[in-house]
């Protein structure tokens, strides 16, 4: 069996400034400036070795033997088996990986509008990062470190935030589209995970979220959320299989559902000096991706989770809960990889579980 273990050293260096500025400038006009600048400097060192020597053991070369390559003649075992040290055999990531620099400067732009008290419309522009840095398994020798470029996002929001009906209702409605330029992907190759950049994605969608208090003790709070997400302009591609749709252009990205729903009813009864407060949580979300590679015994199906929780407050500030979660105990999984050669990998969601809490406040 192959076994590889080996320390890693990575050594990452990063300062950023970063600043916003929120300006009324009438009473009914609002602006907000924001940015950011961030450089980062890498350092790392591999030395993850093959303690098994499968590698020697699968070309039939011993660590201390010799090969014949034609048109080079006999060479040592370590150099036949293209290990990137002859003088360190079992090494399979070369020495001296070059250092890797980052820097980016990121804005945010805002407008608020606010036609009443109780109302304001707005619209943003906003920019993300997120730096690259090294994919670091191999169980095959390396002789270049495999490495991933920075990931930048830009979104653009625009929507409603509302308080009605002398506050018993809050209100809130967006729409929203995040264009991603050199997407980070995890994917499996052979029996190791790898991180590439795969060209382009976009995410958009619409949400909204109401909460009601219907009086002093009853409230409930729901949200919806209506996504789509797409890859494309791919610069490389993970292809399909039996196991797996693949990544391809057009493809769905991973962790993101069609549509979801929360539903939180909240009951707050006062007793005495003291309050008793009732909620539970429904959520309903639609079947996605759990992985980039799209592995079909992997895909999550429509996903219904219940928790519920009691508390009892004091007058005198403490507190005690208890509550479950995962209520009917709904099992799924959460995330995992395939293998092309067939290995699949799954972790489960957390089941039923039950809880209790003391809270002071001071």
């Amino acid at each position: 069996a192959w076994r590889a273990e080996g320390p890693m050293d990575v050594d990452t260096k990063s300062i950023a400034f970063f600043g916003q500025a929120d300006w009324r400038v009438t009473q009914w006009l609002g602006l907000t400036f924001g940015a950011r600048y961030t450089e980062e400097d890498k350092k790392i060192d591999i030395r993850q070795t093959d303690l098994s020597s499968f590698n020697y053991d699968v070309l039939n070369c011993p660590v201390n033997g010799t090969g014949f390559i034609p048109n080079v003649g006999v060479v040592p075992c370590p150099t036949f088996a293209r290990f990137p040290h002859a003088d360190d055999p079992l090494r399979l990531y070369t020495r001296n990986t070059p250092d890797q620099s980052f820097s980016n400067f990121s804005m945010k732009l805002g407008v608020q509008l606010h036609p009443t008290d109780d109302v304001m419309v707005y619209g943003s522009y906003s920019e993300g990062y997120k730096s690259g840095g090294w994919s670091t398994r191999a169980s095959v020798p390396v002789a270049q470190p495999i490495v991933f470029s920075e990931e930048t996002a830009k979104t653009y929001e625009a929507g409603v935030k509302s308080t009605l009906f002398d506050g018993r209702v809050q209100a809130n409605l967006a729409a929203f589209t995040t264009a991603y330029d050199d997407v980070q992907l995890l994917i499996q190759v052979g029996p190791n995970p790898q991180i590439r950049n795969f060209g382009t994605a976009k995410i958009q969608g619409v949400e909204g979220d109401v909460v009601v208090k219907v009086n002093d003790v009853v409230s409930f709070m729901a949200s919806a959320g209506v996504l789509d997400s797409e890859l494309r302009n791919l610069t490389d591609i993970s292809a399909p299989n039996a196991l797996q749709l693949g990544i391809v252009n057009g493809a769905e990205l991973l962790k993101v559902p069609d549509f979801k729903f929360n539903f939180s009813p909240r009951v707050a009864a006062p007793v005495g000096r003291h309050s008793v407060t009732f909620q539970a949580d429904y959520t309903y979300t639609a079947k996605m991706w759990n992985d980039s590679q799209r592995s079909f015994l992997l895909r999550r199906p429509a996903t219904h989770v219940v928790n519920a929780s009691i508390m009892f407050k004091h007058g005198n500030g403490w507190s005690l809960a208890g509550g479950v979660t995962n209520l009917t105990e709904e099992r799924f999984i959460v995330n995992g990889l395939t293998s092309t050669a067939g290995q699949i990998y799954g972790s489960p969601n957390r089941p039923r579980e039950f809880y209790a809490r003391l809270g002071f406040e001071f």
